[in-house]
């Protein structure tokens, strides 16, 4: 199924710098990275208010299509337990999941694996339809959507940039991941090659999966071919190889 609904990851959260908040619900940590051994992985979700709340967590396999948009299949060698989580004024539960075995070795390494956790606030039993939290205020609920990596010690992403076109025929800029790991990009610099022309910023904050591909629009005012492609990481600044011609 395609990924839709309320995704909780803001730059600040992609980046690690403190656990999901949402409303009355935290959760920790807010990206799970485990070695490619693993058969076990875990979150604690927090409830920050004075009254219950129940939430519904489920496990998904995540790819993503061509055009780099996320896509979740159901995989029932992703076990969570438990599914359904009931959470006391200000009470903390942990959340453990089980996952596959690894797949086979190659001299290349074994590529990461990666999957969801999407956690749904459940109604509560009480909340008429189109209840307010608060005069003048409708309650919304909330969905948080936490990325699980399984990839060995030694996997590193490899990003290459290249220029295609969209449906319609506008440049894009084609970003793939020739590598083992994923990578977090928080932004994307294009250095130009004519002199006195500005350089350009991409400000989309994603996930490139590991042999995975995007498709991003060049930054409006940007014409020809970057002289550079550097991207801004939670690791710092890396700098993108151009893809080699046939």
């Amino acid at each position: 199924m395609r990924a839709t609904g309320l995704w909780l990851l803001a730059p600040m959260a992609m980046a690690g710098a403190a656990p999901v908040a949402a409303g009355s619900l935290r959760v920790m940590p807010i990206r799970v990275e485990v070695p490619e051994n693993a058969r076990f992985c875990g979150l604690t979700v927090a409830n920050d208010e004075d009254t219950p709340v129940s939430v519904q967590v489920r496990g998904y396999r995540w790819s993503k299509d061509a055009n780099g948009e996320d896509v979740l299949a159901e995989d029932a060698a992703f076990q969570v337990n438990p599914t359904i989580v009931t959470l006391g004024a200000r009470e903390e539960r942990l959340v453990r999941c089980g996952m596959p075995p690894s797949g086979p070795r190659t001299p290349s390494g074994v590529a990461e694996q990666s999957w969801r956790l999407v956690l749904d606030e459940l109604p509560r039993p009480d909340a008429a339809p189109g209840s307010t939290s608060r005069p003048g205020g409708i309650r919304t609920l909330l969905r948080i959507s936490v990325p699980v990596f399984r990839a060995a010690a030694e996997a590193q992403p490899n990003l290459v940039w290249s220029l295609g076109s969209d449906a319609a025929g506008r440049p894009v800029l084609v970003i793939e991941n020739d590598g083992a790991r994923h990578a977090q990009v928080l932004s994307l610099e294009l250095e130009p090659v004519r002199a006195g022309q500005a350089p350009g910023t991409v400000t989309k904050s994603f996930y490139i999966l590991a042999g995975g591909r995007t498709a991003l629009p060049l930054p409006a005012g940007f014409e020809g071919v970057p002289g550079a492609v550097r991207a801004k990481t939670p690791d710092g600044p890396l700098d993108l190889r151009p893809r080699a011609g046939p």
